[in-house]
């Protein structure tokens, strides 16, 4: 079982490490064409099942089993909504017409609020898991548990249209710091379980 622990560990800082830099790449850097598909399409893809790697970590309870399929299903959404906006792109550069472009794009942003609300639900229910878990979990479940909230309601107040759009605080950065230092602690998690 510790052994079991030991690979779960290693594989979610792993995979979210490099969905993270995926994530800032995407934001800092304008990729084109295939790398561009590639980096973006590979972040929802990588942060979920990083995120249900992390669920393996904790002891498990209800908490920790439903915030790592909750937070799957949030990567799915989010691999489909990335995915979406490359169509809607191709579509827009190709010159044609752009009836019914409108529609395409209210969905596609009903499908990032999709993804936020799952993986915030899920990232809530890990952090019930991490306060329960205690010492420095306590710390980051604390710092999650105001993050995640915030951005739900953010998304809810402003749907169907993204809270930066519309003037409130993106918390996307500060989530993905904060993703950052757990995978960091999932990395201490495999070292100390030797």
């Amino acid at each position: 079982m510790k052994n079991e622990v030991r690979q779960w560990a290693l594989f979610t800082s792993i995979t979210g490490i490099i969905s993270i830099g995926c994530y800032f790449l995407a934001i800092l850097i304008p990729l084109k064409g295939f790398f561009w598909h590639l980096n973006s399409f590979s972040i929802g893809v990588l942060l979920g099942v990083s995120l249900f790697g992390l669920s393996k970590i904790f002891t498990q309870s209800i908490f920790s089993i439903v915030g790592g399929l909750l937070s799957l299903l949030g990567g799915i959404f989010m691999s489909y909504m990335l995915i979406l906006q490359h169509g809607l792109s191709a579509y827009n550069n190709s010159g044609s017409s752009s009836n019914g472009i409108q529609a395409f794009n209210y969905i596609q942003l009903s499908t990032d609020i999709a993804f936020d609300f799952f993986i915030g639900i899920g990232l809530i229910f890990l952090c019930v898991q991490m306060i329960r878990e205690g010492k420095i979990w306590l710390i980051v479940g604390l710092i999650g548990f105001v993050l995640q909230p915030m951005q739900i309601v953010f998304n809810l107040i402003t749907f169907p249209i993204n809270p930066h759009e519309k003037g409130l605080l993106d918390i996307g950065p500060f989530a993905a710091l904060w993703l950052v230092m757990i995978y960091l602690l999932s990395g201490r998690v495999y070292l100390n379980k030797k």
